[in-house]
């Protein structure tokens, strides 16, 4: 009886172990990582991992296994992150790859090194990088390891607009880093570490820090001249009769071009015809394949040229009423024949009779509001009025 007891009780402890022993059985967390946010010190460190169990964090600063999943950052850290209810655990330790620190970095130059043996400007900088090297003790707070005394230094010359522009602009050209320690000696003269450039060149600046280093950086700036825009005019000198119309053609082959006409299908057009009612200056203004641009400035004198017959005829000339919302009737010398156009800004006929005699009436059931011309052709000259629709 006593042996059955002892089977039975060792039959009871084997079920036991083995029950153990496949609770404990080794497995791995996936999708943890260590995150590094960079704010105002202390810098923290985030440990995370996916799903939806309990954990425990275990640190290697020689603090209790606990909850804590943050801890300020220290040299040669690890954390062990265990799930509670499986078991399951996986480590993670500081290393080179870059973590992609998040956080505004200030403007200063205070060189830092990284663990990746390179220079940064300042620690917050390593930070964003993921790289950092701590100088600590295991637990305390860190502080990046200032940058030796070194025979290598680097430096960058920075636009804020691109390097090639048209003649008549400016820009600046600046040296990185910025540092009050050293001196910079541009390849016109000038020792400032920002320099402002208006014509074509290489530029190069030479950078001296307080240790000795230096470095050199070129760059290359392109400025287009201005482009050429001429103008020409039928007739040569721009001065006609009123009534008359004139021809404005400029230099052709830029991709855009403005003009001042009031006449929307003149935009784009390297040549167009006007009917100015006074003296008047037109202007085009065109842009380049550079995307630079030139202006020209067209002054076209209008004369009457009423003399003579053709003067006596106009001042017998009545025309109302003018403005006119309704028909306009136009008054002319007893006796007299004249050829009749009515005209609108652009230049285009709108109505034109062959031959009037003392009375006509303008209908203006066809005609738009807005501004014409009236030409009367008489044997001795031409008579030009100004007309308002409304």
């Amino acid at each position: 009886m006593k042996y059955l007891y002892t089977l039975l009780l060792a039959t009871l402890l084997l079920i036991a172990i083995s029950d153990i022993s496949a609770q404990t059985t080794p497995c791995t967390l996936t999708g943890g990582v260590v995150t590094v946010t960079y704010s105002a010190p202390p810098i923290m460190m985030h440990a995370a991992i996916n799903g939806i169990s309990q954990y425990t964090f275990g640190w290697n600063d020689g603090t209790p296994v606990g909850s804590s999943s943050q801890k300020p950052f220290y040299s040669g850290w690890c954390v062990t992150i265990t799930d509670i209810m499986t078991g399951c655990d996986t480590t993670i330790c500081e290393s080179c790859i870059p973590t992609g620190g998040i956080g505004a970095c200030p403007m200063i130059y205070m060189p830092v090194c990284g663990c990746d043996g390179n220079i940064y400007n300042n620690d917050c900088i390593a930070m964003q990088n993921g790289i950092f090297t701590f100088l600590s003790a295991i637990g305390a707070n860190g502080q990046l390891l200032p940058c030796p005394n070194s025979t290598t230094c680097t430096v960058d010359i920075n636009s804020n607009v691109p390097l090639d522009f048209c003649e008549g602009d400016t820009i600046q050209l600046e040296a990185q880093p910025w540092d009050t320690t050293a001196t910079y000696l541009w390849s016109t003269g000038e020792t400032t570490s920002e320099i402002w450039v208006n014509s074509s060149g290489i530029y190069s600046v030479t950078f001296t820090n307080d240790t000795g280093c230096v470095a050199t950086d070129s760059v290359g700036i392109t400025v287009y001249p201005t482009p050429v825009l001429n103008a020409y005019t039928v007739p040569n000198p721009a001065s006609i009769c009123l009534g008359d119309s004139l021809v404005i053609e400029v230099t052709q082959g830029f991709d855009n071009y403005w003009w001042n006409t009031g006449n929307p299908s003149d935009q784009d057009q390297d040549r167009v015809v006007v009917f100015p009612a006074q003296d008047f200056t037109y202007v085009v203004e065109t842009l380049d394949s550079n995307g630079c641009d030139a202006r020209v400035e067209i002054f076209v004198d209008v004369d009457t040229c009423a003399t003579g017959v053709i003067l006596y005829l106009a001042n017998q000339i009545s025309i109302y009423p003018n403005p006119s919302q309704g028909n306009m009737t136009i008054d002319l010398p007893f006796n007299e024949t004249f050829e009749f156009e009515l005209i609108d800004i652009i230049g285009k006929v709108i109505s034109q009779e062959k031959e009037i005699k003392e009375t006509y009436v303008i209908n203006n059931s066809k005609i738009a509001k807005g501004t014409y011309f009236i030409k009367l052709k008489h044997a001795t000259g031409i008579i030009s009025k100004k007309v308002v629709f409304k």
